[in-house]
């Protein structure tokens, strides 16, 4: 959890530091756009790199794995993959492709990509 918090604030500080700057006495933060708040398809991503990883993992070290647990945790990757794009689309963003107003909608975008990555890891520590 405080890895996905510090690899947020990284990535809000590389793009702000990453833009020019909007005038002289000016501080990184002045550069930060919404846009830079939406962190939840890296979050999908890394609950899914963790989520194979714990299960090469164990199958390297001989660990037998439920079959179930594993089918599971796929699926739920999968759906992940699959679904959430067009829902969190839905939430966050309008029909010409632009950010809706408001903080509540990208939080709530994040908070579902954050599930996806919180439940990776238990089910890896789970699996692993």
């Amino acid at each position: 959890m405080s890895i996905a918090t510090i690899t947020a604030l990284l990535q809000v500080i590389l793009k702000a530091h990453s833009r020019p700057s909007p005038g002289p006495g000016t501080f990184w933060w002045n550069n930060c756009k919404r846009e830079d708040a939406v962190f939840w398809s890296d979050w999908v991503v890394a609950g899914a790199i963790a989520a194979v990883v714990y299960v090469l993992k164990s199958l390297s070290a001989g660990h037998r794995l439920d079959v179930w647990q594993v089918t599971a945790t796929f699926v739920i990757l999968a759906s992940a993959s699959l679904f959430l794009p067009a829902i969190v689309g839905k939430i966050l963003y309008d029909g010409t492709g632009q950010l809706r107003s408001g903080y509540v909608r990208i939080m709530l975008g994040n908070s579902i990509g954050l599930l996806v990555l919180v439940g990776s890891v238990f089910g890896g520590a789970q699996i692993g």
